[in-house]
This record gives structure tokens, C-alpha cells and sequence, in this order.
């Protein structure tokens, strides 16, 4: 029976490291992502919106959006948002990637 318990007790604190391991590494790309995600959004959003620039919006864009969309709505909204003027100032996009 102490062998057992001491067994059990040595699996245990493996699962432990192994898990503390994983949770360290998820946390690090987790970071990592949050700070590619804000570079990559705040290059999207002055790209398109600094000339409205429709181009820029499709170049992003994925398939599933080009699906859904025609080109027609798109020059309207484009028509309708360019009355707006350019872009002026843009504060620096924050967020979190969300790895869980």
C-alpha cells in the first residue's frame, strides 16, 4: 500500500511540473499573439480608413467575407463612409488574442 501511495503521490507531482510547463508556454504565445494582433489591426485600420480605401479592405479580407459581400455593397458603403473625411487620429488598438 506505501508503495502505491508513493506512486501516486510521484504521478501527481509529474502532472504538476508537466502541466505548470504547458500553462507557462500557453501564457508566453498568449502574449505574444495579444502584441501581433494590436501591430497587425492598427496597420488594417489606417490602411483602410486613412483613404477609405476598398483595396485595402479586400486585400485583408477573408474568404468567408468575400462570399458574403458583393462588390456593390461594398462601393456603398464605401460611398457613404468616405463623406466622413480621412482618418484623422486613431488610438493604439488593444485586446487580447484570447488562447485558452
Amino acid at each position: 500500500m506505501k508503495k502505491f501511495l508513493i506512486g501516486c503521490g510521484g504521478l501527481s507531482l509529474i502532472l504538476f511540473v508537466f502541466g505548470a510547463i504547458a500553462f507557462s508556454i500557453v501564457a508566453y504565445r498568449g502574449t505574444k499573439l495579444d502584441n501581433e494582433s494590436s501591430v497587425y489591426a492598427d496597420a488594417a485600420l489606417k490602411a483602410i480608413c486613412t483613404d477609405w480605401s476598398e483595396k485595402a479592405l479586400l486585400d485583408r479580407a477573408s474568404p468567408e467575407f468575400k462570399q458574403a459581400t458583393s462588390i456593390d455593397q461594398l462601393d456603398g458603403y464605401f460611398r457613404q463612409y468616405a463623406k466622413l473625411g480621412h482618418l484623422q487620429s486613431a488610438e493604439p488598438m488593444t485586446g487580447q488574442a484570447g488562447v485558452s
